[in-house]
């Protein structure tokens, strides 16, 4: 089945030759090619168990924090190159005011994607569609954050 929504009309028949039909709705999701993959942050806030590895966990129950300070930035290492089409990232309350995606190939020269000022303070996801980019290295670099917590 291809990716995106599919309405799927469902008929059972019973032994009585009685019918009953429902509609369903099934979702077909692209699976993050971010997921569990190696990364490096420029730091993490220490002691409250929200770490690196949680923010690419594929549990919307955990998270990355980083210390309260700027700039802040997490990178991923997607291992090969890929062409990078769609970027989501779900914020909790300490979400990023300023920030950058960037992409490189060699994880030291970067190029930058989509640069967002101004973005509203508390909890949001933040979608950026029909990206142009491709490599094998991604990253929130964070230059100013919407409470005096970490970015998370």
């Amino acid at each position: 089945m291809p990716i995106g929504e599919h309405v799927i009309l469902l008929t059972v028949t019973t032994d009585l030759n009685e019918k009953s039909t429902a509609q369903v709705t099934i979702t077909i999701k692209v699976p993050s090619i971010a997921l569990n993959k190696a990364f490096l942050v420029s730091a993490s806030e220490a002691g409250l168990g929200n770490l690196p590895q949680n923010a690419i966990d594929g549990n919307l129950a955990t998270r990355w924090s980083s210390p309260y300070s700027d700039p802040q930035w997490y990178q991923i290492d997607l291992g090969k190159r890929y062409d990078i089409k769609k970027v989501v990232l779900i914020w909790e309350v300490a979400s990023a005011k300023d920030y950058r995606i960037e992409e490189s190939n060699d994880a030291v020269n970067w190029t930058t994607v989509v640069q967002k000022t101004n973005m509203a303070n508390g909890a949001r996801t933040d979608v950026f569609d029909n990206l142009k980019g491709g490599s094998r290295y991604i990253r929130f670099y964070g230059t100013a954050r919407t409470t005096t917590w970490g970015y998370s």
